[in-house]
């Protein structure tokens, strides 16, 4: 009973794995990227007003999406980079936010940048390996053109 149940999960996965073989797995995130570029631009065009870390944020978001388009083996590198960026969020929105913010209020604004984080560099690790198959596939594909 215990091996049909890892035979069967074991070709659900084969299956899954191969549904998503011809896909770029951070498509979405190029979306993602893409929108918050709009938003940013959107708020700088309003306000009139730029701050150093949106720059930052965008400068990042820019060379995503450069090396996405060009299909650079890089590119999974720049999503564990914005979590690490999120890592040193979180203790300047603790102690530089003013003092007139209860603590919880603080606590939170300290653990949603540290939760992104930490998402954010473990899918970067965890899609490597399916963006290299990715690449490997669409290079082998243009080689028998």
């Amino acid at each position: 009973m215990i091996q049909r149940f890892i035979e069967r999960y074991h070709l659900w996965c084969k299956k899954k794995l191969d549904e998503s073989r011809g896909k770029n797995p951070l498509t979405w995130l190029a979306i993602l990227a893409i929108l918050l570029i709009g938003v940013d631009l959107y708020t700088a065009v309003t306000s009139h007003h730029v701050s150093w870390a949106v720059l930052a944020g965008d400068a990042l978001f820019v060379a995503f999406l450069v090396l996405y388009l060009r299909r650079s083996r890089f590119t999974w590198l720049i999503v564990p980079i914005v979590g690490v960026v999120f890592l040193l969020q979180p203790p300047f929105a603790f102690f530089l936010s003013p003092e007139r913010y209860p603590l919880p209020i603080r606590f939170l604004s300290f653990c949603i940048p540290l939760a992104i984080g930490i998402a954010a560099i473990a899918y970067g690790f965890f899609v490597r390996r399916r963006y290299y198959l990715y690449l490997h596939d669409t290079s082998a594909s243009a080689q028998d053109i």
